[in-house]
Order: C-alpha cells, then structure tokens, then sequence
C-alpha cells in the first residue's frame, strides 16, 4: 500500500477509483526520451506561480527537458498575477500551494473572475488532500504531489485538452457562419443583377460610374474605389474614377507607367488579387505604385482586371483603412462586379473618345495660331537674353517678354546653393513678399524651389479651397507668406543647365485656375532658354573664385593623398604604369614607393584578373561611364593573395581627353574569407535539407510497397512447405520468394534512405562485416565482372566495437565497393581499411563533431575520380553518372549517407579526378562486449496450443497471410481491420491480438490498443509493423503490449513472439 504523501490527485480521481501500474527505471527512462525526441522543440508560454525562485526553476528545468521551449514568467501575489494575465494569454498555469499572502485558490478564484479557463495545475509536495480536492473543484485541472514523473504527461493531456476544445468552439462558430453566407449570397445576386440594369441604361461613362459605386458599396465596404484604364501602347494607364477618400498624386486623369503596377499584373495574370501589406517596406518592393496609397492609410487592398471582347482594359480596385479587411469571398465578388461594368464602361468609354476627338480637333486650331505667336516671342528672349552678359539686363528684357505669353502678378527667379542649402533670391518683377525680395537668402528646407530642385521635376498648385490650401502650406510651409498675399495659382519651373538644376522659375497670379498644362509646358521652354543665361553669367562671377580655391586645394588634396586610410594611386591609361602612389597602397602591396613607380597594375594584378578590366576600360576611355568600381585580386610580394575593391575614375583635363586614371583601393580579403565561408554553410544546409525531404518520400513508398512485398515473402515461405522435395514447383516459387526478398532489400535502402529502417541495436565488429561481406557470392560476382581490378583489405588486429545494423553496413560496404569498382575503366586497385581514431577537430564539412574514439572504414580506389561538380551531389537520392542499364539506381550512395547518419557517424569524401577516390566512414566507438548470435530455434518450442488469436491488420493479404501461418503453428485465428477489432472483442474474447501500428485508413494500432483496454484491460497482444520501433510502438508497449515484430511476417519470429507472450 502506497501512504498518502505518494498519491498524486487530479479532477478524473474524484469520480471513479484509479488503477496504477509501475514502472521499472528503465521503462520511465524509455517514455521520457521518447517524449523528448516527439516534442521537437514546442514553444510554451508558462505563468508559474510560486514564491520560491528555486522550485520555478525546477519546473522550468524540467519543461526544458521534456522538449518544450517555455517563455515563462512567475508571480507569487494576486497583483502581480492580475498584471501577468492582462499582458498576454498564457498556454499553461502551474501554481505551488501556499506562498505569503496567497494562495491556489486565491489564484483559481482570480481566473474564475477574468473568465480564463487556461489549464491549471497545482505541483506541491506539501498540499493536504483536503486542500487538492477543494482545488480541483474550484477550477484546477490536476494535482501532482510527489510523483513529479507525472508531471509532464499531465501536461500534455491538459495540452491536448484546451486545444480539443477551442477546435470544438471553432466548428460552432463556422456552422453560425454558413447559414449566415446563404442569406448574404441571395442579397449579393439581388445587388449585382441591379448594378447589370444601371449600368446598361446610359452611355453617359460618369454617370456609369457614380451608379456603379453607390451599389457596389453595398457589396464591397470600401474607403476609395478606382477604376484604371490600361493604355498598353503607351506603357501607361490612368485614373479614370475616383469614388471616397483622396490619394496624393492619384486623382482622376494621372497618368503612371504601367510597369511594375497593379493594373500591369491584371494584365498579365488576368486574375483578381488581394493585398493586406504589413509594411511600407513590403508595399514598396512588391507594388511600388501603391506606396503613396498606403502612406494614406489603406490596409486592405482589392483589385480585378476589367476585361471586355476578351480585352484587359484596365483594373477595378477596393482600397479600405481597416486592415485584413478583405477576403477571397470579397474578391470573387468584386470579379463578379468587374465581369458586369467592364463592357458598360468600353462602350462608354468610346462614346466618350469620340466626343473628346471631336473638342480635341477644334482645340488644335486654336492651339496652331497661339503657337506661331509663342515662336515669335521665345525667338525674341533667345535674341536678348544671349546679347549681353549683364545679368540684371538679361532678367529685366525676359520677364517683359515672358509677361506676353504667360501672365502673372509676381514672377521670381531662385538660384540654389546646395552646399550651403539655401536659395538667393537673384530676380523679382511684380509683387513682393516677406523674405523673398532680391538679394534675400533663405533656407532650402522645406520649400518649394527644393523639390522642383530634386525632382527635376515642374509643378502647378492651384488649390480650389482653404483646405487644399492647408494642405500645400503643411507641405511646403514658406508657401504660407504666398496664399496670403492672396496668390491662388502657383507655377514652379527647373532651370537646368547641362544636366545640373542651378535654379527655379517661379510664376504666381491670384487668379485661380490661371494655368493650364499647355502654360506650365511653354514655362519650361522658356526657363530652358534663360537658364543658359544664368550659368553662363555664374561662371563669370565665379571665375577668379575658382582659381584661388584650386590652389588652395592641390595642397590639400596632397595631404589627403598621403593620408587616407585606403590606397590611392594615379595610372597612365596608355601603359598601365603607376605614377603616384600613397603610402598606404605600398603597405597593402608589400612593395616600397620606388618599386611601385618602377611596375604596371598589370604586374601586380592575379593573371585570372587581368581581364576584369578591358571592357570597362574601353568605356571609361570612351567616355561613356564616368567610374567604374570591381573585385579582384592582388599578388604581394611574397606572393600572398590580397583581395581587394578598387574604383577607378579618368582624371579630367578641360578641353582634353584624359590621360590619366585615379584607383581607390580597398581591402576586402578579410570580407571574402567571411563570405566563402558563408557560401559553403548554406550550401551544406541545403544539402541536408534535400536528404531529409526526400527521404521521407521515399519512406512513404517503402510502406506501401513493404505490405506488398510481405505477402509473396510469406506465401512463398508456406507454398514450399507444403511442396514436395523433388518437385519441379519448388523452383518456381522459391524464385518467387527470392525475387520478393531481393525487393525487400531494395524497401531496405528507401527505408534507410528515409531513416526510418535501421534498428541500431548491436554490439559488432566492424572487422567480421568486412569479412563476411567479402566471403558473399555478391563480392564473388563483383570479382568476375571486373578481373583487372585487385581488391586488398587493411584490417587492424585489435578494432574496437561499435553499436550498429550489420546488415546495414553490409549494405554499406558492399555500395562502395562496387562503386570504387565500377570507377575504374582497366586495371587498378581497391582497398578496403579499418582502423581506430581519435578525433580531437572536425573533419571536412563538419562544423560540430564529438570528440572521442572512433573506428574508422575506408574504401579507397584508383579510378577515374570524381568531378568537383558530381561531388557536391554523390549523396542525393537517384543521382547517377552510371549507363542505364548497367548497374545502379542512384541509391548506393544516398543509402550510404543514411546508414552512416542513423549510426551517429561522419563521412569524409576525397577525390581527384584521374587519380582516384577515397570514402572514409567515421563511427563512434562503444566498450560494451559483442552481441551473442543466436542460436536456431525448434518449431516445438513457439508451437500453439489452439489458443486463439485475432490478427488486426489493414491490409487484406497480410491478415490472410498471418492466419495461414499461425493456423499451421495450431492457433484459432480471426481477422479484423482496426475498427472492427474493438466491437469484436466487445462480444467476444482472444487469448492475443497480434495488432500492425500503421493502419491507414482509420486509427492506428497504438489508438486501437487504448479503445481494446477499455473493454479488457489485461488483454495481452504483441506489435507488428514493417518499421523500425516507433515512438506509438514504445507507447503501446507501456499501457502492457508485449513484444515487437518487425515484417513481413516469418513464422519463426511470429511464432516465438506469440509463445513467449502467451506463457508470461
């Protein structure tokens, strides 16, 4: 009898007794690694309440060790709890019993009041069982007292009890959620069939589009609605609706690029799409077009293509404030509207096309008479402007001639100085304002001559009410000084000069509306003439200044030459010579300034590199780039290899072709040894990613084909025994059953290739399977099919053991044996060695190794060897360079990579090509003694006494199979599937159920061996499965399933299984 402090408590103890089984050490030691290597690192958020840091500790500890990564936090009072359940949901609560002024139950009775119902379990030694009762009435899900191994399986439980629940409340919920979809989808066809009628009554397109809207928002909620039209030829579309809040720059008739928009993916998908960005950055690299629509508050984004006569013109786009607003119902409807308007708006839109040609043709006249007017006065300002160098002169003539073509109340022109960041005003005529008067200097910040200076670009504001107004002056707050002295139309022109904006042009008129497009496009021809002017009378002034400043700064640029951090050194274009070198660049070289000067960067440079430079010296030459920047290498003096970045820039002469090239030289050795190291970490990543991916592919198909290949195997076996000696029958079926055992071995290789077959059990001599290995009739065969080639073993006398498959590595052996074969075209040699090892660094490829001992196979040839591009694939499944037909299935090699890794071993691969291949397999070295071989077994003795068995399997041939065999071992045998076995043995009983672990449909053994215990809990059973020992294996054999068998089935094995459980 167990005394009271051994009990552990929890809510299922308060209505029904428990029956408790024990565990030996080595089974608990058994549950708890398999629960570790089943959690995978499972994240968990822990509120640990206890008032002893130590004991949080523990608990911590300990979920660390069953697999969990727990993000915990431990509270000892109801305030800091309080706190602790507002800052976030919690997975789990683990409470001690009493600490301070608090208590569990003051802690259930807090989560009662905020409603959580997270799992809650107390873990005390020293709570009363009067004190856990009424616990777990108030609220808590377990108790464990002083069995702390059960902790982490009653947190699992209560794990999976939370998350069964929420998916129960979630099926609620979706049930609720569907037969509100019915009655919304009638509503939505009523909606659409209105939207058809409207639509269709009038070719008037603004019309189409304000009916459109106001129902397509009863479908689709949305803060802006945009129709855009594509112009293909063009490489553009444009705003052709606007319905909600505004966008800066996205106004009905702008004009974008199509490439790389929204509408140019509807174009090219032909398919809706929805956007819910998370940020500016994601909005900029994927849609850089919409960036100024995020940047106005949209979070959720629809957009369908409008598609007429087949014909993508252009895309139906919902834009909504609310994030996550929209899902893949919201676009099938907005498809639904698009497929509706998109006709309605082609047809109007041609109606409204011819009109606009129509209007457009009588502009053109009007447009032709003004033109030959504007000619007449430009002429004019090119004739006066280039007339003297006088600049007042120059600015006085041109705005008497501009104000004949484009009027204004005030007209300005600013001259920029980017180093100082401010405008001078040089010129006004016309009205005067605050600090903008001739000869003032203000900031360049925030103006609007700074963005015009920028962008390069000109601009036109023209606000229609105060708060358009407000918007501008936020925008630019000089503007504000303007708008009050009542100007209403701003128009702003870069003056650029060769290439360069030396200033802006800027007219104001306090008429609104006073300029159009066509003004703002004649503005820009005229501020191109006048800028001209102005540099040309800058470059005057500026003259003698220049000269003064280039004396000054040959001297300081002669110091910085000498002192800069980086090399720096002058080259003559025609011969590659140095002419001057820094300091700096010797050190890097390890040559001395006299031996640089004596040498081309030719000879200094790797010869790999020398041709990195010809075409681009070509177009620095050419003038066609202006610098040029790349990598290469360096040879120092000692031959050392320098990495470097160099940039090289053509030294300019006025009026002359350049000579000379200036090199800036930086080293990046240090850089490139990082990045390579880089490269070759990914790459190994990649590598091993792909192994496991398609190994478990390649395990999925094992199963299925291992039932298959199981059922000749066993039929085989039963067919010659019931064949007479002598008969020419036994043949045949015995070719049968070794074809079907040669399958088996190839389910062998998938299973090891999908890690998922090698039972590491044993305790070997590496030795004994090279010399097993080398008696088969396979390594006989392998001989004879290659006599020029000499094989040679190297076996150390006293080889330590090591724990592993020997068939396994048999299999191993014998794939690089013949691979080293097959690698050598005439004569030569293989060798295979073993030998021990201390390994103290890793080896090739390996980043974290174990020291230790290890005991080393080496399969070594003098073949053809192995490319540097085969060899960074030898290991992947179904790569092979052998002739079809020949040999091979691109499996040797991959299965050899599983072995080795399923035995905790490295492998190592050296290979020159000409010259041969060496493949070193390291293993991990054990002291325990070799395993004993057993001994063959009579069939008296797993003989059955009529018992009866009920085989449980999903397979049909496999249960048949089973009863052929042990019905001739003389047991009473029944057949079911999973399901089937648990109401069977509801009405009936059986002496043992042989149960398979994977059944597929339905549930699984370890599931139907849980259901059978509920019905008889003493029900003995044993374990088939054509897998290595699984976690569900191991599971079951802890709630009293007996003994494991791996298939297919072999009487023996079944047979002495089944015995030795019936006899426990």
């Amino acid at each position: 009898m167990r005394s009271p402090e051994e009990t552990d408590i929890n809510r299922s103890s308060l209505k029904k007794p428990v029956r408790s089984t024990e565990m030996t050490g080595k089974m608990i030691h058994l549950t708890m690694n398999t629960r570790r290597r089943n959690m995978d690192e499972k994240p968990l958020r822990v509120l640990i309440v206890e008032g002893s840091k130590k004991d949080a500790s523990l608990l911590v500890d300990k979920l660390k060790q069953a697999g969990y990564t727990p993000q915990h936090d431990r509270v000892e009072t109801a305030s800091a709890m309080h706190s602790a359940l507002q800052q976030h949901p919690w997975d789990l609560i683990l409470s001690g019993c009493t600490f301070h002024d608090f208590n569990c139950l003051e802690a259930l009775e807090l989560l009662k009041e905020k409603g959580i119902d997270t799992p809650f379990i107390i873990v005390s030694p020293a709570i009363s069982e009067e004190m856990a009762i009424e616990a777990l009435k108030a609220g808590a899900h377990d108790c464990v007292k002083n069995r702390r191994r059960r902790l982490i399986p009653t947190i699992e439980r209560e794990l999976r009890a939370a998350a069964m629940k929420r998916e129960h409340e979630q099926t609620v919920k979706e049930l609720r959620w569907n037969q509100q979809t019915v009655q919304q989808l009638a509503t939505e066809m009523a909606i659409i069939a209105e939207i058809g009628r409207l639509i269709g009554s009038t070719l008037d397109i603004e019309e189409v589009y304000e009916r459109f809207a106001a129902e397509a928002r009863k479908l689709i909620p949305f803060d802006r609605l945009v129709v855009n039209l594509n112009k293909p030829q063009e490489g553009a579309h444009y705003c052709a609706y606007v319905s909600g809040m505004a966008v800066p720059g996205r106004k009905p008739g702008d004009s974008f690029p199509l490439a790389r928009s929204v509408n140019e993916v509807l174009l090219r998908t032909r398919k809706g799409l929805i956007i819910h960005p998370a940020s500016i950055e994601e909005i900029a690299e994927s849609y850089p077009s919409l960036v100024s629509t995020f940047e106005a508050g949209v979070r959720s984004m629809i957009s369908v293509p409008l598609i007429s006569r087949d014909e993508v013109i252009g895309g139906l786009h919902f834009r909504s404030k609310k994030p996550n607003r929209y899902t893949a119902e919201s676009l099938h409807l907005a498809e639904r509207i698009g497929d509706q308007i998109a006709g309605a708006i082609a047809n109007a839109q041609l109606f409204s096309d011819l009109k606009k040609a129509e209007k457009e043709q009588r502009s053109n006249r009007k447009k032709a008479e003004r033109l030959a007017d504007e000619r007449a006065v430009i002429a004019e300002i090119g004739r006066l402007i280039s007339s003297t160098l006088d600049i007042g002169e120059v600015y006085e003539r041109f705005a008497v001639e501009t104000r004949k073509l484009i009027p204004f109340d005030r007209l300005a022109i600013n001259l920029c100085d980017l180093q100082e960041n401010i405008i001078r005003v040089a010129y006004v005529s016309g009205l005067s304002i605050g600090d903008r008067k001739p000869g003032d200097s203000p900031s360049l910040a925030g103006t609007f001559s700074e963005e015009i200076l920028r962008t390069q670009t000109s601009l036109l504001f023209q606000p229609a009410n105060s708060e358009e107004i407000d918007e501008i002056v936020a925008r630019f707050p000089p503007l504000f000084a303007t708008f009050q002295a009542g100007m209403l139309s701003l128009m702003g022109i870069p003056l650029v000069y060769r290439n360069e904006a030396i200033g802006t042009l800027h007219f104001r008129s306090k008429k609104p509306n006073q300029y159009t497009t066509e003004t703002l496009r004649m503005a820009e021809r005229i501020g191109a003439q006048i800028a001209g002017a102005i540099a040309n009378a800058q470059l005057f002034t500026n003259l003698k200044e220049t000269e003064k400043s280039l004396r000054e700064s040959e001297g300081l640029f002669r110091a910085l030459f000498e002192q800069a951090a980086v090399g720096v050194a002058e080259i003559d274009m025609a011969t590659g010579r140095f002419l001057t070198v820094n300091r700096r660049f010797c050190e890097m070289v390890g040559r001395t300034e006299k031996e640089m000067l004596a040498v081309t960067f030719q000879a200094i440079t790797h010869p790999e590199d020398l041709h990195l430079h010809e075409k681009n010296s070509a177009l620095l030459q050419a003038g066609k780039i202006r610098h040029y920047s790349l990598e290469k290498r360096y040879l120092q003096k000692d031959g050392t290899i320098l990495w470097v970045n160099i940039t090289v820039s053509p030294l300019w002469k006025p009026g002359e072709k350049p000579g000379r090239n200036m090199i800036v030289v930086e080293d990046i050795t240090e850089r490139k040894r990082l990045e390579e190291e880089r490269l070759k970490l990914e790459e190994r990543l990649r590598r091993a990613e792909k192994m496991e991916a398609l190994g478990q592919l390649a395990g999925g198909v094992a199963h299925d084909m291992n039932n298959v290949l199981g059922v000749l195997v066993g039929y085989s076996e039963l067919l010659l025994e019931k064949i007479p000696t002598g008969s020419p029958l036994r043949r045949y079926v015995s070719n049968i059953q070794q074809s079907g055992e040669r399958g088996a071995a190839i389910i062998q290789d998938l299973l090891t290739l999908a890690r998922r077959g090698v039972d590491v059990f044993e305790i070997i001599d590496l030795n004994k399977v090279v010399c097993d290995y080398i008696e088969t009739p396979e390594f006989e065969n392998l001989k004879a099919y290659h006599p020029l080639v000499v094989f040679k073993t190297t076996l150390e006398k006293d080889l330590l053991n090591i724990r592993g498959s020997p068939v396994h590595l048999n299999k191993t052996l014998m794939n690089l044996v013949s691979n080293a074969a097959e690698a050598i075209p005439g004569r030569g040699e293989v060798v295979i060695r073993t030998e021990n090892c201390y390994l103290d660094q890793p080896i090739l490829g390996y980043d974290n190794m174990q020291d230790g001992d290890y005991v080393i196979l080496t399969v070594s040839d003098t073949g053809s060897g192995i490319s540097p591009t085969d060899l960074g694939k030898i290991f992947e499944p179904f790569y092979t360079k052998k002739v079809m037909g020949r040999s091979g299935t691109g499996l040797g090699l991959a299965v050899v990579w599983g072995t080795v890794k399923d035995h905790r071993g490295y492998i190592d691969v050296r290979s020159e090509e000409g010259k041969g291949s060496a493949f070193t397999l390291y293993f991990p070295v054990t002291r325990e003694a070799l395993t004993r071989t057993q001994e063959a077994i009579s069939p008296e003795i797993y003989h059955g006494k009529e018992e009866s068995i009920l085989v449980v399997d999903d397979v049909m041939e496999q249960r048949e199979l089973a009863m052929s065999m042990l019905t001739g071992l003389g047991y009473q045998v029944n057949l079911v599937s999973s399901e089937e076995a648990v109401d069977y043995l509801r009405t009936n009983r059986a002496d043992l159920i042989v149960l398979d672990m994977i059944m597929d449909p339905g549930i699984d053994g370890l599931e139907t061996y849980r259901r059978i215990l509920e019905i008889h809990p003493q029900q003995k059973a044993v374990i088939v499965s054509g897998f290595s020992e699984t976690d569900r294996v191991r599971k079951a054999q802890a709630l009293g399933a007996g003994t494991y068998v791996r298939k297919p089935y072999v009487k023996e094995k079944i047979g002495l299984a089944i015995r030795q459980e019936l006899d426990k």
